[in-house]
């Protein structure tokens, strides 16, 4: 890797600014924030649907590393499906890898 941007932009080309980066980036991905409880409350009073029984029960269930897959292989490619800046590609090329671990996430 010979670059980084960080959150608002630059690019950081020497080992101590990406480092830095990373360490800025996964701080921030791990603090909590507090919730604004009645922003929330408000958010979900005006919902005016809700999904059936069989649906809750589908999007309860695990994902299965097939399923993972084909979700990969529908995004566009050279996009990074997430912030760490890998694309599609990369995910797809070291599947046999990296897949087992996602589905984890998951």
């Amino acid at each position: 890797m010979t670059c980084l941007k960080d959150g608002v932009g630059i690019e950081h080309r020497l080992n101590d600014g990406m480092l830095a980066t990373v360490d800025v980036f996964y701080r921030e991905l791990y603090t909590v924030m507090p919730a604004d409880l009645e922003a929330t409350w408000l958010c979900l009073q005006s919902l005016t649907w809700a999904l059936g029984e069989e649906k809750q029960q589908q999007m309860e269930e695990d994902w299965t590393l097939e399923e993972l897959e084909r979700t990969l292989w529908s995004f566009k490619n050279s996009k990074t499906p997430g912030a760490d800046g890998l694309p599609k590609e990369f995910y797809l090329t070291f599947w046999d890898l990296v897949g087992p671990d996602l589905l984890e996430l998951f």
